[in-house]
C-alpha cells in the first residue's frame, strides 16, 4: 500500500484485501484514526473527556501515593495526550463483531468507500484512490455497485476513483 502526495492529492493505492484494512485502520495515518481524532476534538466530547481525565489523574495519584510510598525512586506518569492513546488502541471491529480480516472484499471495499466518505465531509481533502485490478477483489455485479459509488461520492467530494482491470467484461 502506499499513500503519497501527488499534485497536491492525497493517493491511496490498494491492491488487495490487506491493503483495504491498512487505510482503513492504520494506528497512524488510517482514515478510521483520522474520524475518530476529529470526532474526539469536536466540543460536544470536550466535557466527557475532561471528565475522564480528571478521573484518570485521580487514580494514578491514588495509585502513586499507595504504591510509591513504599518505594520512593520510583514514580508513574499520566498525561492528557496518554487518554487519546488510550482510545486510539481500542479494536476496531466489523458490526458483527468480527476481526476486520474476516470481512471479504466487496464488505472491505464498502467500508472503505464509507470511510472515504465520511472523512471527506468530516476533514475535505483532494484525495485520489486506485483500485488494481477490482477484478480480482469483486465480481461484476458488485464492481458496477462500485462503480456508481465511486461516481455519486466524486459528484458529491473531491475524491476521484481510478479502477484497473485485468479480465474483460469489467469496462464500465
Amino acid at each position: 500500500m502506499w499513500q503519497y502526495q501527488l499534485l497536491s492529492y492525497q493517493t491511496m493505492m490498494v491492491h488487495n484485501k490487506e491493503e483495504m484494512i491498512s487505510i482503513i485502520r492504520n494506528a497512524k495515518t488510517g482514515l478510521f484514526i483520522k474520524l475518530l481524532k476529529e470526532r474526539l476534538n469536536a466540543f460536544d466530547y470536550q466535557d466527557s473527556l475532561e471528565r475522564i481525565d480528571m478521573e484518570l489523574t485521580r487514580i494514578f495519584s491514588g495509585v502513586e501515593e499507595e504504591l510509591f510510598a513504599r518505594i520512593p525512586n520510583l514514580s508513574i506518569n499520566y498525561e492528557r495526550e496518554y487518554l487519546f492513546d488510550i482510545i486510539q488502541k481500542s479494536e476496531l471491529l466489523s458490526k458483527s463483531g468480527d476481526v476486520l480480516e474476516k470481512l471479504n472484499e466487496t464488505e472491505l471495499l464498502e467500508t472503505l468507500m464509507e470511510c472515504i466518505c465520511e472523512y471527506q465531509y468530516s476533514v475535505p481533502n483532494r484525495i485520489i484512490v486506485i483500485i488494481e485490478n477490482i477484478d480480482h477483489l469483486v465480481g461484476r455485479q458488485d464492481y458496477r455497485h462500485f462503480i456508481e459509488k465511486s461516481l455519486l461520492i466524486s459528484r458529491q467530494t473531491e475524491t476521484y476513483f481510478i479502477f484497473s482491470t485485468s479480465l474483460d467484461g469489467y469496462v464500465y
